[in-house]
Order: structure tokens, then C-alpha cells, then sequence
């Protein structure tokens, strides 16, 4: 009898695995200025040099591909203030469902992401804001409110990840 158990458990075990879904490479451009009013009386300008780093990794953490980010404006090291608004551009590339007529399709899962910086909370949920409708994500928890413009980001979701 147990000889019999092991294949029926192996065999179910690969019953319930989750298929892979067909996606196709969606190429996303952007551009936009971060608010630097976070409330009344409060505004918060951004070093061009770390809001692209910052960017840059976050987009990659939730699986997107040949990332660019492009900072202007913002917080001048070389000049002082007056500071501007920091003005983004974008682009990447980032997985969504494909259609059935796609040519060449690519084999993906969904996988569970969490995001968590101790500080940008105001930066990312901005960005985050702004990428959400250009990717295929679901099961989104988060980002909180932000009480303070550097308090703590945190962020769970799954998006389409490429076998």
C-alpha cells in the first residue's frame, strides 16, 4: 500500500501545480513630474542622481527589463535653490497576458513580490501610481498612506514573472 501512495501523492502534487501563462513583451514610455507638495506647507524636492537610482531598482524588482530613467529638474548639487520639481522619463519592458493571436509568446508565472525600503514612501507610492496601469499585476497590498515623506514603503503584489 505504500508503494501505491507515493505515485498517487507525486501524481497530485504535479496536478496542482500552477500553469504558466502566455505573455508577450509590453513596452512602456512615461513621462511625468513628481508632486512636491506631500501636505500643507510640506513640499519635498529629489536629488536627480538617487531618483533614478531608486527608480531603477524598483522597476526591476517587479520584473521589469531594460529599464531607462531619465531625471531633470529636482535639486541641483552644482547650483543652489531655488529646486524644481524633478521631471521623469521612462521606459521598460514589463509582461502582460498575451493575446491568442501573439506571434512568438513567452512562458511566465505569477510570483509573489514584496517591496520594502525604510524610507521614499512618497517617492515610490508615487511612481508606483504612475507604472501600475502600464503592468500586469494583481493581488496588490499596499502602499500604505505615508505620514512622512521618508517614512517606511511597503508593497505586495504578484506580477508576471518569465520562466
Amino acid at each position: 500500500m505504500r508503494f501505491l501512495m507515493i505515485p498517487l501523492l507525486s501524481l497530485f502534487g504535479f496536478s496542482i501545480a500552477p500553469a504558466s501563462v502566455l505573455t508577450e513583451k509590453n513596452q512602456q514610455q512615461m513621462s511625468f513630474y513628481l508632486d512636491s507638495r506631500f501636505d500643507a506647507g510640506h513640499d519635498v524636492y529629489y536629488n536627480c542622481q538617487s531618483v533614478e537610482m531608486s527608480v531603477t531598482l524598483f522597476l526591476q524588482q517587479l520584473g521589469a527589463q531594460n529599464v531607462y530613467v531619465r531625471c531633470s529638474g529636482g535639486i541641483d548639487d552644482l547650483y543652489p535653490p531655488p529646486a524644481w520639481p524633478a521631471h521623469l522619463n521612462l521606459s521598460f519592458q514589463s509582461l502582460k497576458t498575451a493575446s491568442t493571436s501573439v506571434a512568438n509568446p513567452i512562458s511566465a508565472d505569477w510570483k509573489e513580490i514584496s517591496i520594502n525600503a525604510f524610507d521614499d514612501c512618497f517617492l515610490l507610492s508615487q511612481i508606483f501610481g504612475k507604472i501600475q496601469p502600464g503592468m500586469d499585476i494583481k493581488d496588490v497590498d499596499g502602499p500604505n498612506h505615508c505620514f512622512e515623506p521618508d517614512s517606511a514603503f511597503h508593497l505586495k503584489l504578484k506580477a508576471l514573472i518569465a520562466l
